[in-house]
């Protein structure tokens, strides 16, 4: 099941609010229990009832080793399960002048590839190392938003474009513009610019890419407003639209509503 994790809480593709109104949710984690990362923090769910966990801007949640963790401003890396800090990353942003315009810098995502975790910080470098706890920057500097791998290839999300890397040492950027949201779609891979027509698709593992032409409101700064399953993809900004890239067709689902800040498969 997609969710939208939005400004004011989480809701349903049909428009219901399924948690927390109150709150700006960036991502969301439903098993055992149920984590909240949102503007104001990271909060748990328990007896049907909100505690936060984290005062710290909460910004990607991650499943690793079995827990859950939290990316926080800073970069620090939470252990939501355990209920205290796994990794501080803050010595290098001051080292490495990572910065955010909107507070702290801090990582917005996180993947396995090729055995390593690798990680984005805006604004800052790709992370990668054994585990979220001994993460290192690589050489790529850039404003980078998110992760996608494919096999052998590590496609990465930025506000230049989408890249791409076969060995985290020779990157290449294969589209320009403001670029969120990296989904694999069937046979294809789509993303998101900020731009009236903003869906992007490539079939050849991110070497080119191909604007699906689409009108579709744009998408605002820092969401991530799509995600596919199979061909079908869900795009989400204050509208929700259904999108087959293979037909480059889209179908109004909802709207208007809260913007959304990420779209979300509600399932370990």
């Amino acid at each position: 099941m997609m969710l939208l994790a939005t400004e004011t809480g989480v809701y349903d593709l049909g428009g219901s609010l399924k948690c927390c109104r109150e709150l700006d949710v960036n991502d969301l984690y439903f098993g055992e229990r149920a984590y909240i990362c949102a503007w104001q923090g990271l909060y748990v769910e328990v007896g049907g009832r909100l505690e936060r966990l984290a005062e710290r801007q909460c910004w990607r949640l991650f499943k690793w080793g079995g827990e859950v963790l939290a990316a926080l401003e800073g970069p620090i890396v939470y252990n939501a399960d355990r209920g205290r800090v796994a990794a501080d990353y803050r010595g290098y942003a001051k080292e490495l002048g990572w910065h955010f315009f909107y507070g702290e810098p801090h990582i917005t995502d996180f993947a396995v590839y090729k055995g390593e975790v690798v990680a984005t910080v805006e604004v800052g470098h790709l992370l990668s190392g054994p585990s979220p706890q001994e993460l290192r920057p690589t050489g790529f500097e850039e404003d980078l938003h998110n992760l996608l791998p494919l096999g052998d290839r590590l496609l990465i999300a930025a506000a230049g474009g989408v890249y791409y890397t076969d060995d985290l040492a020779q990157f290449k950027r294969a589209a320009g513009g403001y670029c969120h949201a990296l989904s694999a779609a069937g046979g294809s891979v789509a993303a998101h610019l900020k731009s009236k027509r903003p869906i992007i698709v490539s079939r050849d593992r991110g070497e080119s890419w191909q604007n699906l032409g689409l009108e579709l409101p744009p998408p605002d700064y820092g969401t991530t407003g799509l995600l596919c399953e199979g061909g079908r993809c869900i795009y989400s900004t204050t509208y929700t639209y259904a999108v087959n890239v293979e037909r480059a067709s889209a179908e109004r689902l909802l709207g208007p509503h809260p913007t959304t800040r990420r779209v979300v498969l509600a399932k370990e």
